[in-house]
């Protein structure tokens, strides 16, 4: 398992992109954390992130946070960056590279103390993302409330270029029944 540092390290997306898959696969089949990192890993990573223009950087490097271990300076990073989402009135049309729903759902994984102010905050959030990874992570503890949230999603993700959500609403209604 190579260190942050070195998948970093790659200049080639290419072979970026490669590295981070191959990191994210191996963590799954292992079912374990890669080592911590060092301040210095932690601050080039949250350099990175904000200069990505890549969506395929974006999922990869996002896949490789999710199943790392938890870290309060990312973890930081995705508050401050939701606290621009929260108060948006404008839906958002455009996908763009840096969807905000990554920040929500390390937050939810990592730092669960938060989860119950996390979904009250968001889950009348403009931003069609946030409001799909609060109705995801509801389901986990109120699927009554997550199917009416995934409903409201499917009609309002039909007319959006956010074709993912409206698949993935389309199929978990499907799964239940409705």
């Amino acid at each position: 398992m190579k260190t942050l540092d070195n998948i970093l390290g790659c200049k080639d997306l290419a072979q970026l992109l490669k590295e981070l898959e191959d990191s994210v696969a191996f963590l799954h089949t292992q079912r374990r954390l890669p080592p911590a990192w060092t301040p210095a890993e932690e601050k080039r990573l949250v350099a990175m992130i904000d200069k990505i223009d890549d969506s395929r950087l974006w999922r990869a490097l996002w896949s490789y946070l999710l199943v790392s271990r938890g870290d309060a300076r990312i973890g930081e990073y995705c508050r401050s960056r939701l606290a621009r989402f929260a108060n948006i009135r404008k839906v958002n049309q455009e996908p763009g590279v840096q969807r905000p729903d990554v920040f929500l759902r390390y937050l939810f994984k990592h730092f669960p103390e938060e989860r119950d102010a996390l979904l009250a905050k968001f889950v009348h959030a403009q931003d069609i993302t946030l409001r799909f990874a609060v109705a995801e992570e509801l389901a986990k503890t109120d699927p009554d409330g997550a199917l009416q949230q995934m409903r409201v999603l499917h009609e309002e993700a039909g007319s959006t270029v956010y074709h993912d959500i409206f698949d993935a609403t389309d199929l978990w209604l499907a799964e239940a029944g409705t």
